[in-house]
């Protein structure tokens, strides 16, 4: 069923919190200029860069987003929880108590995912750019 709707302009999604009818997303210009809407903000790369690890590593706190970018992330998010991509879904136990974030149903909607199961895996090949372990030992300063 779910091929026979992809060529379709509404969808049925499954989510967190049950099955939604959906706009198909390449249309969604279409469906903004027909409904007379504003066009969607869209995130920065900042704000999808720190997206993409709560996405990959949830709950996560803002320390630990903070040392695997180098930066402050404060602002982008703020941005994702006005934006309803993420949430706050508690406290660690950690030093300090920090927030831990999540993302929520809006963001699995909006990638068109069920759940962050579906998400491209990360490579793992040592070596390899991009790859868990090439970021962890950029973050943690060894070579």
């Amino acid at each position: 069923m779910a091929e026979s709707n992809s060529q379709r302009g509404i969808r049925l999604q499954w989510g967190k919190h049950g099955i939604q009818w959906i706009t198909a997303p390449e249309l969604s210009e279409d469906v903004e200029r027909f409904l007379e809407l504003e066009s969607t903000s869209s995130l920065t790369s900042a704000s999808l860069e720190v997206l993409a690890i709560i996405a990959y590593q949830e709950p996560v706190t803002r320390p630990h987003i903070d040392a695997i970018r180098g930066v402050n992330s404060e602002s982008s998010l703020r941005t994702l929880l006005r934006h309803g991509m993420i949430e706050e879904i508690g406290r660690s136990e950690g030093p300090g108590r920090p927030i831990l974030y999540a993302t929520t149903a809006d963001f699995l909607t909006h990638f068109g995912l069920s759940s962050v199961n579906e998400l491209p895996p990360i490579p793992t090949d040592p070596g390899e750019e991009g790859s868990l372990d090439t970021q962890a030992s950029e973050v943690e300063g060894e070579d």
